[in-house]
């Protein structure tokens, strides 16, 4: 699961889920770091009854699978670590 303005970007999620080998479900609310810290506040306000709750209201807007293969996924992988290290020496 992400959340956050960046997960708005179909590209980067396929990227995301090609990288980590792994799906990567994206929720309807894409701020959920902002819906969390209000849940929270809720819940210690006794507004929620239970921390269940929270898991029932969260809905999957899209899921994004791997599109390329494992080796293929860590020579991309490789090439962004390289890119960075350029970037901070």
């Amino acid at each position: 699961r992400v959340d956050g303005g960046m997960v708005q970007s179909d590209f980067t999620m396929q990227i995301l889920s090609d990288i980590l080998q792994t799906s990567v479900s994206r929720p309807t609310c894409y701020e959920t770091t902002a819906l969390g810290a209000a849940y929270l506040s809720g819940y210690h306000n006794d507004f929620y009854p239970d921390m269940n709750s929270f898991q029932q209201k969260w809905q999957c807007e899209k899921q994004f699978t791997p599109m390329i293969e494992h080796d293929k996924a860590i020579a991309k992988y490789a090439l962004w670590q390289d890119a960075v290290n350029r970037l901070i020496r």
